[in-house]
């Protein structure tokens, strides 16, 4: 009966938080119901060696997370803080995530500046090539600094 009570009470502090409240009693019967519905589920649960299998259908029938979402008129900003309620495209932008951080990938600017500076490098490098040289081909270029030809022409181009 603890439990109930405390179940009960509960369902009110949640009730009095909806834009639409229900009537007392009408959420109080809910509860009390409900508590008996888990009450039953968790006995039986229990006796079955905390084990699913064999268990009646009826026993308790679980919502569907799109169900509870339209019931309870959450915000998309609630959903994504949620950790159980999520529809598949929050599951799958978290799964990405996690796949890329545990690949190692970084954000595009910071490939960009990694990418950028790698560039400068090459093109200090063709700098000082040319500021030695300045009378060299391309392919003598490419022969003095490491780099293919066609990346020596297009970077000259940069200077």
């Amino acid at each position: 009966m603890k439990e109930q009570a405390s179940t009960i009470v509960f369902a009110r502090q949640i009730n009095e938080k909806f834009t639409e409240s229900l009537m007392i009693k009408e959420v109080t019967e809910v509860a009390k119901s409900a508590c008996k519905d888990a009450l039953a589920f968790l006995k039986a649960f229990a006796d079955n060696d905390y084990t699913m299998r064999g268990l009646k259908s009826d026993l308790i029938k679980p919502e569907k997370a799109s169900t509870i979402v339209k019931k309870l008129d959450m915000t998309s900003d609630e959903r994504e803080k949620m950790r159980v309620l999520i529809d598949q495209d929050i599951r799958r932008d978290r799964n990405t995530e996690l796949v890329r951080e545990k690949r190692g990938s970084v954000t595009k600017e910071e490939y960009l500046l990694n990418e950028q500076a790698e560039t400068n490098a090459k093109l200090e490098l063709i700098r000082k090539a040319v500021d030695e040289n300045p009378t060299a081909s391309i392919r003598k270029l490419a022969d003095i600094t490491g780099l293919s030809k066609s990346a020596v022409q297009r970077l000259k181009k940069l200077l």
